[in-house]
């Protein structure tokens, strides 16, 4: 198999012979042999890869149309590009994933020049620089990009709930209508425009309360198929139930979140 994937390796150098770009990026990705494939997510100046098969830090990369259709891995990768990024850059930020490591500057061999949310097949073909070459799967076009810009506010709103504290909580949305303490955690209760009181839950990060979860406490409606949701602070989730708590709490948008709130309506 090995051997499989040095000769598709050394296809793919050929091929782009001539055509080819080398630039320096950093590596996000867990171990990765000589001669072995990973699809890869370009960024500035950085690659987040995935081995071949395996889901992304905790993004599920295997769907079905309603239809039962099996929708393409490649595609699974590139319309959750941002996702996946933001889930690399949160464990990496909080230090304690064993799945991916920063393997520093490397020099890559790509088939074109790398655009932001790119995804590429890399193969790694030798130790030596560049020791990766990568050939492009799928790139953004003009008419897809306001999809990954829409994602990268939800992705800063899912930040911006992790860094909240309780003082920032209510410097946004004034003083909660209740409050709960289990001693382990406080919750400020809020009652936005819909009606549907929400607990945001502060549980202890070091010295400081920071939100560890947002709760509605009521289902709407039998027919809401919303019913009850939640935001979480984990790196596996979060981005869309960021977006979601927007629309009921719009106090919570920041300056760069206010065309999120405002297209979902």
């Amino acid at each position: 198999m090995k051997r499989y994937w040095m000769i598709a390796a050394l296809a793919v150098t050929a091929l782009c012979c001539g055509c080819s770009v080398k630039q320096t990026v950093g590596i996000m990705a867990g171990k990765w042999e000589v001669g072995e494939r990973q699809e890869c997510i370009f960024k500035q100046d950085r690659l987040y890869c995935i081995p071949v098969g395996v889901d992304a830090v905790g993004v599920h990369l295997q769907a079905a149309t309603r239809d039962g259709k099996q929708i393409p891995r490649r595609t699974m990768l590139f319309s959750n590009a941002v996702e996946i990024v933001h889930v690399f850059e949160r464990k990496r930020s909080e230090t304690w994933s064993d799945r991916s490591t920063d393997t520093g500057p490397q020099a890559v061999k790509f088939s074109e020049r790398p655009t932001k949310y790119s995804t590429w097949d890399c193969f790694k073909v030798s130790v030596d620089l560049p020791g990766i070459s990568c050939a492009l799967s799928v790139k953004p076009s003009e008419k897809t990009m306001p999809f990954f810009n829409r994602k990268e506010e939800e992705a800063q709103m899912d930040d911006a709930l992790t860094a909240l504290n309780m003082d920032g909580l209510q410097a946004k949305c004034g003083k909660p209508g209740a409050e709960m303490s289990d001693g382990v955690s406080r919750s400020l209760i809020y009652t936005p425009d819909s009606g549907t009181p929400i607990a945001f839950r502060f549980a202890t990060h070091g010295n400081v309360f920071l939100l560890d979860s947002a709760m509605s406490q009521e289902k709407k409606s039998p027919n809401d198929p919303l019913k009850i949701f939640w935001w979480k602070s984990a790196p596996g989730r979060g981005m869309r139930e960021a977006e979601q708590l927007v629309r009921e709490m719009p106090c919570l948008k920041g300056e760069r979140n206010q065309e999120l709130a405002a297209g979902s309506q």
